[in-house]
C-alpha cells in the first residue's frame, strides 16, 4: 500500500508541475497577446489622432484659400488691370455720369501701388455719386485728390462732343499685387 501511496504521490506532483507549467504558459501567452494588443490600440490611437489632425489641416488649408481669395479681392492684379478699368468705366456708367481713365501708371516709390487719373462728368448728383462709388470700391483705393469744377466744358468722348455741368478729375492710387 506504501508502494501505491507513493506512487499516486508521485504521480500527483507530476500533474501537479505539468499543469503549473501549462498554467504558466497560458498566462504567458495571454501576457503576450495583452502587449500586442495594447500595442496595437497604442498604433491605432495614433492613426485615429493623425486622421483627425490632417482632417483638421485639410479644413484650414480650405478655410486659408477662402481668406486669400477674400484678400486678394482688395488687391488689383496688374495683370488683370484691364478688368479693374473696365470696372471703373462701369460705376460711372452705373451712376449715370461719364468717367473715362486718363492715365495708368506704377509707381516707381512703391511697386505694389498704381497711381489712376480719372475724368469723370455729368450732373452734380452723377457726379457725386460716382465719387461716393469710387470711395467705397472693393479694392484699397486710396483716392489722392479730387477737383470738382462746375462749368459747361465741352469734352470729346468718342468722337462726340458733350457739355457737362459738372467735371471731376480724381487721382487715386490702388494696392495691387504682384
Amino acid at each position: 500500500m506504501k508502494n501505491k501511496s507513493t506512487i499516486t504521490l508521485i504521480v500527483s506532483i507530476l500533474m501537479f508541475i505539468i499543469v503549473l507549467f501549462v498554467f504558466i504558459f497560458l498566462i504567458r501567452i495571454i501576457n503576450n497577446k495583452n502587449i500586442h494588443t495594447s500595442n496595437v490600440l497604442s498604433v491605432l490611437k495614433t492613426k485615429m489622432i493623425e486622421k483627425e489632425n490632417q482632417d483638421v489641416i485639410k479644413d484650414k488649408i480650405t478655410e486659408i484659400e477662402k481668406t486669400q481669395k477674400e484678400i486678394n479681392n482688395y488687391f488689383v492684379d496688374k495683370g488683370n488691370i484691364d478688368l479693374f478699368v473696365e470696372g471703373l468705366e462701369n460705376i460711372g456708367l452705373s451712376n449715370g455720369s461719364y468717367l473715362s481713365v486718363e492715365s495708368i501708371d506704377i509707381s516707381e516709390k512703391d511697386k505694389n501701388t498704381i497711381n489712376i487719373k480719372l475724368f469723370i462728368g455729368g450732373d452734380f448728383e452723377q457726379v457725386m455719386k460716382t465719387l461716393f462709388s469710387l470711395e467705397n470700391y472693393p479694392y484699397s483705393v486710396v483716392i489722392d485728390s479730387i477737383y470738382l469744377n462746375k462749368n459747361n466744358q465741352v469734352v470729346n468722348t468718342t468722337n462726340q462732343e458733350k457739355i457737362y455741368p459738372w467735371t471731376a478729375e480724381v487721382s487715386l492710387s490702388v494696392l495691387s499685387i504682384n
